[in-house]
């Protein structure tokens, strides 16, 4: 890391988890799980064939940008670099990564 890690409120949790929402509504994504930590984020969704890594930049990106426009987080970086990006290939999968998302 480059930076001081930082802790997200809250306040700011929530308004990632806006922000990560919003944005799949714009691209036509379909969330099945979101949970925004102190220290990091899950997401798992669908998406139209945009390459995880894609996905990951501009979730990132919109939520920075959201979080910036109230005022929180003013720091050079919030998100470190990268991140998991694995699909998920059958339903047992599926059902087991969204129970992690929302409970862990």
């Amino acid at each position: 890391m480059k930076a001081p890690p930082i802790t997200l409120s809250r306040r700011a949790r929530a308004t990632v988890e806006d922000a990560i929402r919003k944005h799949c509504r714009i691209r036509d994504w379909q969330p099945i799980a979101v949970n925004c930590r102190t220290n990091h984020v899950h997401v798992i969704l669908t998406t139209d064939g945009t390459a995880p890594e894609k996905v990951m930049i501009e979730l990132k990106a919109y939520a920075t940008r959201a979080l910036r426009r109230e005022g929180m987080h003013k720091a050079t970086t919030v998100w470190t670099r990268g991140g998991s990006t694995r699909y998920i290939k059958s339903q047992a999968s599926l059902d087991t990564a969204v129970q992690y998302v929302k409970f862990q």
